[in-house]
């Protein structure tokens, strides 16, 4: 390992990270199947680390944030998503302790149900038999639990 593979693996880590966040984990996956030398790899993770480039709190709080409010995901999901790259169980729940998450939570879940009737009543049919069934399994698969499925059709 030189100081020349050091550089060209900080300069691929940095354009990674300048296209959208990653864990530590994805990030060392990703510039080993480039084919990046391992020792120059955890030099430099630790390098963005230190320099506070690459933060697993950061990302799993933005994480968080891009799950909520954009995929309309629950916690279920976000929890699966997030371990899935590499994020420690304890950063995960810490995340997802925060205090507003439940209420963020059930405005996902009332938006995507909005959503879905909104799309259901354009086709002029109204809403068809079953509609709330087909909803609630919906929900489940984006990772909502009961008590926030319940409160999110209750609000509509």
């Amino acid at each position: 390992m030189n100081q020349a593979e050091e550089e060209r693996v900080l300069d691929s880590a940095l354009k990674s990270l300048g296209r959208r966040p990653h864990s530590v984990y994805e990030l060392k996956i990703k510039l080993l199947k480039k084919g990046m030398d391992e020792g120059a790899v955890i030099n430099v993770l630790h390098r963005l680390q230190e320099d506070k480039y690459l933060d697993d709190v950061d990302f799993a709080e933005r994480f968080l944030e891009y799950g909520l409010v954009r995929k309309s995901w629950g916690k279920m999901k976000i929890r699966a998503e997030l371990q899935k790259r590499g994020v420690s169980r304890e950063i995960v729940d810490g995340a997802l302790e925060s205090p507003d998450v439940l209420e963020r939570e059930i405005s996902g879940a009332k938006r995507f149900v909005e959503k879905r009737m909104s799309i259901e009543k354009g086709r002029g049919e109204g809403l068809k038999e079953g509609f709330k069934e087909e909803i609630i399994v919906k929900l489940k698969r984006r990772g909502f639990g009961w008590e926030v499925i319940e409160e999110a059709i209750r609000r509509i």
